[in-house]
């Protein structure tokens, strides 16, 4: 247990944190006020006054704008975190606005029911809404921005709208799948998109399709993720397959299947969680053990099938030099799957975990070294290429990693937080 160290309790009221994306300042709730500090040294560098009810804290890109949206009043709020000047931007309070997504220049609030999206411009200063946008089964936006952040691209029921963003003027219009996931740019003008019947297409920015296929419906795409140098594809599966593409050829390469026996060469790592708990610091850790079995549970029966499909998200993840691809695929129960490409037989470790950790939110990388975040409701897993697995277990849990060279993260407790740091 001397493998990681906890700071002091931070209060985070509602479980409601923010970090930047340069790793020097963080955000939290706390007593109706939003406290930004130091990520070095937790000491408070200023606070704001809010109402007691936030939905939203969130950083732009470049660290300079801490946003918040808050329920009573209705408002979206901006600070600029040098000056401390604040924009309220009022909302009507009879729309919910369901997400925040920072573009390079611009800072979009979503409303549910694909009413509006409202747009705030930080270069020349104003606000304005576009048509709204499609929220997938999860209420997620289906919006994305290019490479450049210089086209916003969203689907709005059977049509995909692509903006300018220098000018806001509609680029392009075309009917797109019905029932599309989010759009993906594989490279600056050319999008990819997928639904759930096994359609895939791609299109340019001008709307002009360049190619069109179809899977099996075993095989449909439910999420994406692409390499950091644009040149993969890769695609989590109805099935128990992981498919890619080549991004330039458009063509299907490796396929990662999920195994249930491996050859003993292959020298895979796999962890069962031993339901050990023990009091370490307040917080209640989780102990596992490494098997040579890959313990699995797979679902049986159609209708448990069905209902876990459509009700559980997948995720897959890529590491941030493209070696490792970390992936989630409901048929498997709570259980995570981790592949190296340097590996000759791909698979490194299968992490299984039990019913009471609660459903799936995130499969995070650290930004510098190959340590995931395995996320779920009650239980944060972190797993690495050298140490053994570390588990934190309580209710409403989260973790975020902290964008900074040393291997940081902050655990989320719902009522307050906790920086770890690992040796």
């Amino acid at each position: 247990m001397d493998q990681f160290q906890l700071s002091v309790k931070i209060p985070c009221d509602g479980g409601l944190l923010a970090l930047s994306p340069d790793g020097q300042l963080f955000a939290a709730m706390s007593r109706k006020r939003i406290v930004v500090s130091s990520s070095s040294t937790l000491l408070q560098l200023m606070s704001f006054p809010t109402c007691d009810s936030v939905k939203i804290l969130k950083f732009s890109p470049d660290s300079k704008y801490l946003s918040w949206l808050s329920t009573n009043p209705h408002s979206l709020n901006i600070c600029h975190v040098h000056s401390k000047n604040i924009l309220e931007i009022p909302i009507d309070p009879g729309l919910e606005v369901v997400s925040l997504i920072y573009g390079v220049n611009c800072l979009l609030f979503i409303s549910e029911l694909e009413v509006f999206i409202g747009v705030y411009d930080f270069k020349k200063h104003k606000s304005f809404t576009l048509e709204g946008c499609s929220l997938d089964d999860s209420d997620r936006p289906l919006v994305t921005f290019s490479p450049w952040g210089d086209y916003l691209v969203y689907v709005r029921g059977h049509q995909l709208d692509i903006y300018c963003t220098e000018t806001w003027n509609l680029k392009s219009s075309f009917n797109c799948p019905i029932s599309p996931g989010k759009p993906r740019f594989v490279n600056p003008y050319t999008i990819f998109l997928f639904n759930h019947d096994g359609v895939i297409e791609w299109f340019t920015i001008f709307g002009s399709k360049i190619k069109s296929d179809a899977v099996l419906p075993s095989n449909c795409i439910v999420s994406t993720e692409i390499s950091k140098d644009s040149r993969t594809l890769f695609c989590s599966t109805y099935h128990n397959k992981v498919l890619s593409f080549d991004t330039i050829s458009m063509e299907s390469r490796e396929e990662l299947e999920y195994v249930y026996f491996t050859k003993p060469e292959a020298k895979v790592r796999n962890f069962v969680a031993t339901h050990n708990v023990e009091l370490h610091q307040n917080v209640r850790l989780l102990k596992f053990k490494e098997t040579d079995q890959i313990p699995v549970r797979e679902l049986k029966n159609v209708m448990d099938q069905f209902k876990r499909k459509s009700e559980t998200q997948h995720f897959i993840a890529l590491n941030h030099d493209d070696t490792l691809l970390a992936t989630y695929n409901p048929d498997n129960l709570n259980t995570v799957w981790v592949w190296d490409f340097t590996k000759e037989y791909r698979l490194e470790s299968v992490i299984s975990l039990n019913e009471t950790a609660g459903k799936i939110k995130a499969l995070r990388w650290h930004r510098f070294s190959n340590r995931l975040a395995i996320c779920f409701s009650d239980l944060v897993v972190i797993w690495s290429e050298w140490d053994d697995l570390l588990g934190f277990q309580g209710d409403n849990m989260d973790f975020k990693w902290l964008k900074i060279q040393p291997a940081v993260g902050v655990l989320n407790m719902g009522g307050d937080c906790r920086f770890l740091y690992f040796k």
